[in-house]
């Protein structure tokens, strides 16, 4: 039973940046969704205040970025926290999942989520809720996986290949 808190860091700026704030609300609702009430896990928390600070500073660490950049990299924190949890958390797709259990090959693929992960174009015939999904969208997803935040934050992203990601991660 908790019976006294101290705040350590508010995140004030992100009461001055409604996007910031918005991205760290969607975050947490995230991370609220992904765990359950009595549930003790660290390294989820510590991944929590990384993101949050990230995304407080964002529009300070680089203030010569320009809007559309610091929403690319707040995209990309998001993007990286919602990787993360896949790891700590749920099975992350690395193999093809139904019948084959074959290494997925540098092609484009299928996604299904109610299978759990990435298809081999093979086993995705006759799969109607799978989804294609680019080769490209795959490997961000696996730098995701296999890296820090600061290895993941240096691979060039552009504005289309951050909304292909954030439509597969959506949907699964």
């Amino acid at each position: 039973m908790v019976t006294q808190a101290e705040t350590i860091d508010a995140y004030m700026p992100l009461r001055e940046d409604l996007l910031a704030a918005t991205y760290a609300s969607y975050v947490v609702e995230l991370l609220d969704r992904f765990t359950y009430e009595e549930g003790e896990n660290r390294g989820l928390y510590r991944l929590l205040t990384e993101t949050l600070s990230r995304l407080a500073s964002s529009r300070s660490t680089d203030p010569s970025l320009e809007t559309g950049s610091e929403r690319l990299l707040q995209d990309l924190s998001v993007r990286y926290t919602k990787c993360a949890c896949w790891t700590l958390l749920v099975s992350a797709p690395a193999f093809c999942v139904p019948r084959c259990q074959e290494e997925i090959k540098p092609q484009d693929q299928f996604f299904s989520a109610e299978r759990g992960g990435v298809l081999c174009p093979k086993c995705a015939r006759g799969v109607t809720e799978a989804r294609p999904v680019t080769m490209n969208v795959l490997r961000y997803l696996r730098h995701f996986q296999r890296s820090n935040w600061n290895e993941a934050a240096r691979a060039p992203l552009s504005a289309a290949l951050n909304r292909e990601i954030e439509m597969v991660m959506q949907y699964y």
